[in-house]
C-alpha cells in the first residue's frame, strides 16, 4: 500500500470460473465491503492479496480495475496480475498458458507492451488482441491469441502501476472457427460432458498453484528490495530529479510522471543521473520557457522509452509478434497531463 513497506498483490479476472481455482489455492474470502465488484481477500497472509472479478468486456474490465485501485491505491512495490482464458489460432496452443508481451486493441489499432521483467519460472510468451465481441474466427486477426478484456485492463492498470509491476497471463481455451473437443482439454474429466464453467475452471486450475507460487516468489523479492531501500532514490538521484523537473517547469502531474519514468529506469538497473544527463546531451535539452514546452520534452522522453520497447519487440520470434501497424508507439507512458 502507498506510503508503507507493506506489499500487496492485485489479481484481476474477467470471470468467476477463472478465479475460482486461485481463490481456493490462496484461501481467499469474499469481502462484502466492495459494492460494485466482487472482491476476495486474505489480509492474514504474509503478503496480502486482493482478487477481484471485472466482468466480461473491455469497458467493464477497465472500470473494475480503476474502481479497485481508487479504493486501494497501489504502492511502488505492489504487483498487478491479469489472468484469464483466451482464444488461440492453432491446435498446438490449446490448453497452454502464455505470458503476454504485447497487446493490440482491434477497435482502435493501438498497441501496448507490458515490460517483460524477470519473473520466476519459465513461461512461453505470446501476443494478444482484444476484440469488442467474441471471436468467431481467428482469420485476419493481428495476434495469435484473442480475448475481450486485455487492453481495457492494461490501460486502466498503467494509470496506477508502473510497467515493472504489471503481469498478463492467458490460457488458451478454444480455437474459433476450428473443430475442437473442449472436453478433452488436459486436466478435465472424461465421461459425462462438463459444462462451459467446469471446463474453464478445470483449465485455469491446472496453472493456479504454480503461478501463485511464482507470483509470491516475485513479491517476496520485491519486498526485500523495499526493506533494504534498494528502490528508494539516493540524495544525488533526488537532486537530479528535482533539477530536471525545475528545468521542465513541471506541474505536479508532470513531476509525478517524470518520477514514474525514472523509477522504472532505476528498477531496470539504470543510473538516474546518467539517464537524465544522456537525455539532455542526445536531444540538446537545457531549459524550458513554459510548462507546455516541458510537456513536449517529457513526451520525447516517453517516446525514447517506447522506441526501446519496439526494438525489443522486433527482435522477438515472428510467431509471438503482434503484426498491427506502427501506430501507438508513443503510448508506452500514455497518461501525461498539463495543468493550465
Amino acid at each position: 500500500m502507498e506510503g508503507s513497506l507493506e506489499l500487496m498483490i492485485y489479481m484481476a479476472f474477467a470471470l468467476y470460473y477463472e478465479a475460482q481455482p486461485f481463490i481456493k489455492v490462496l484461501g481467499l474470502k469474499r469481502d462484502n465491503d466492495f459494492e460494485k465488484v466482487q472482491v476476495f481477500k486474505n489480509a492474514h497472509r504474509e503478503i496480502p492479496v486482493t482478487l477481484f472479478i471485472t466482468g466480461a468486456g473491455s469497458v467493464k474490465a477497465a472500470a473494475a480495475v480503476a474502481y479497485i485501485c481508487a479504493k486501494l491505491p497501489p504502492g511502488p512495490g505492489d504487483i498487478f496480475v491479469n489472468f484469464g482464458i483466451c482464444a488461440g489460432n492453432d491446435l498446438s496452443q490449446k490448453g497452454k498458458l502464455y505470458r503476454i508481451h504485447a497487446l493490440c486493441d482491434q477497435a482502435t489499432g493501438r498497441r501496448f507492451y507490458p515490460d517483460m521483467f524477470p519473473f520466476p519460472g519459465e513461461y512461453e510468451e505470446n501476443a494478444l488482441v482484444t476484440l469488442p465481441v467474441t471471436a468467431k474466427t481467428m482469420d485476419g486477426l493481428p495476434c495469435p491469441l484473442a480475448d475481450m478484456e486485455g487492453t481495457g485492463v492494461y490501460q486502466a492498470a498503467q494509470m496506477f502501476f508502473g510497467q515493472h509491476q504489471i503481469l498478463f497471463f492467458k490460457a488458451v481455451y478454444d480455437l474459433p472457427g476450428q473443430e475442437t473437443d473442449l472436453e478433452t482439454l488436459p486436466g478435465t474429466q472424461t465421461g459425462a460432458l462438463p459444462g462451459p464453467g467446469d471446463l474453464v475452471r478445470n483449465l485455469c486450475g491446472r496453472f493456479a498453484e504454480t503461478l501463485c507460487r511464482d507470483i509470491f516468489s516475485l513479491a517476496k523479492s520485491r519486498e526485500q528490495e523495499l526493506s533494504r531501500g534498494e528502490m528508494k532514490f539516493s540524495g544525488e538521484e533526488q537532486k537530479a530529479e528535482a533539477d530536471f523537473a525545475r528545468r521542465l517547469k513541471a506541474t505536479e502531474a508532470m513531476k509525478k510522471k517524470l518520477h514514474q519514468i525514472l523509477y522504472y529506469e532505476k528498477v531496470k538497473g539504470g543510473d538516474i543521473s546518467g539517464f537524465l544527463e544522456e537525455f539532455g546531451q542526445k536531444h540538446g535539452f537545457d531549459q524550458c520557457s513554459s510548462k507546455k514546452e516541458g510537456m513536449v520534452w517529457l513526451e520525447q522522453m516517453t517516446g525514447d522509452l517506447a522506441s526501446k520497447r519496439e526494438i525489443k519487440r522486433l527482435n522477438r520470434p515472428a510467431a509471438g509478434r503482434c503484426e498491427m501497424g506502427h501506430g501507438g508507439i508513443g503510448h508506452y507512458f500514455s497518461h501525461i497531463y498539463v495543468e493550465e
